[in-house]
C-alpha cells in the first residue's frame, strides 16, 4: 500500500471518503557541517577539476608517444568526461543506497590508494607514466618491453 503525501490542511476525495490532513510535524535538525568536513566537501568537489586539469597536461605526452592526431587527442578528452559523467551517475545512485557518507570515504579512500600506486610504479616515463597513471596503472611497473609493444601498435 503506497503512501500520498497532501499539503497539511486541504480536503480530499478518496474513494468516497473524504479527508482532511493533519499537520505534518518537523523532521529532527541535523549538526552544523564544521570546518573539516566543509574543507573534504570543497576538496571532493575540486577534485574533477584537478584531474581535467591532469589529463590535459598529459595531452601533449599522448601525442608525441602515440603520435597521436588532433582528433585522437580529443577523442581521450572525450572519452574521459563520458567515462567520469557515467561514473558520477552510477556513483549517486549507489550513495542513495548505501549511504552517501559511507561512499564519499570509499572513493576517497580508494583514489587515494590508485594514485599512490599509480605514482609508485615508475618507469621510464616516470612517477605515473604520463596519462596511464591513476586507476589505470595501479601496481604494475612499466618495462621497456611493454613500452615497445605500446609504440609498435601505434
Amino acid at each position: 500500500m503506497s503512501t500520498v503525501w497532501y499539503p497539511a490542511g486541504r480536503r480530499y476525495r478518496v474513494g468516497g471518503v473524504t479527508t482532511t490532513t493533519s499537520s505534518v510535524t518537523a523532521a529532527p535538525r541535523r549538526a552544523a557541517l564544521g570546518p573539516l568536513g566543509l574543507l573534504t566537501l570543497l576538496l571532493g568537489t575540486a577534485l574533477p577539476v584537478i584531474d581535467f586539469f591532469v589529463v590535459n597536461v598529459a595531452l601533449p605526452t599522448i601525442e608525441d608517444d602515440l603520435h597521436a592526431p588532433p582528433a585522437t587527442l580529443e577523442m581521450v578528452v572525450a572519452g574521459y568526461a563520458v567515462a567520469y559523467a557515467v561514473l558520477l551517475v552510477l556513483g549517486g545512485r549507489l550513495g542513495d543506497s548505501h549511504g552517501r557518507r559511507r561512499l564519499f570515504l570509499w572513493g576517497v579512500a580508494g583514489g587515494a590508494d590508485a594514485g599512490a600506486r599509480g605514482g609508485g610504479a615508475g618507469g621510464a616515463g616516470g612517477g605515473a607514466g604520463g596519462a596511464g597513471g591513476g586507476a589505470a596503472g595501479a601496481g604494475r611497473a612499466r618495462s621497456p618491453a611493454a613500452e615497445n609493444h605500446v609504440s609498435v601498435i601505434s
